[in-house]
């Protein structure tokens, strides 16, 4: 693994223990764990973890990586599960929900804001949050 993703991953992590102690959870109520789409082909389902929540962050860049990054969250979901993701609205973002959506995921837009780019706040751009979930026949 290269040196920027774990210190990423690292501080994300951190942060993620830090907002769960903040909100009363324990490590064993909380866990978090880095996903790297169809890389969780080989392990046996009994190996993944069924979650009641998925977040997810500026993962709407490439619709090429869609089918894989629907595969592995297939493999997650559970009933009830809720995926939130955030993202900046850029060119693309649309292709990927729509691949998502192709993969047998409703994937709607909750709320948009437009806030200064922390890599240059004389810019702006929109935001949106997305509400994900499995689409399954009633």
């Amino acid at each position: 693994m290269q040196e920027g993703p774990t210190c990423e991953l690292n501080t994300a992590y951190k942060s993620s223990l830090a907002n769960a102690e903040a909100n009363g959870l324990t490590t064993a109520q909380a866990d978090v764990r880095e996903l790297r789409w169809g890389e969780d082909a080989d392990l046996p389902d009994c190996e993944l973890l069924r979650v009641d929540v998925v977040l997810m962050s500026d993962v709407f860049y490439d619709p090429e990586e869609m089918p894989a990054m629907a595969a592995t969250l297939r493999r997650l979901w559970r009933d009830g599960t809720v995926g939130w993701a955030a993202s900046e609205v850029r060119c693309g973002v649309q292709d990927c929900v729509d691949v998502l959506r192709e993969h047998g995921f409703d994937v709607a837009e909750v709320d948009r804001v437009t806030r200064p780019l922390l890599r240059d706040p004389t810019q702006a751009s929109d935001f949106a949050v997305y509400r994900v979930e499995l689409w399954r026949p009633h």
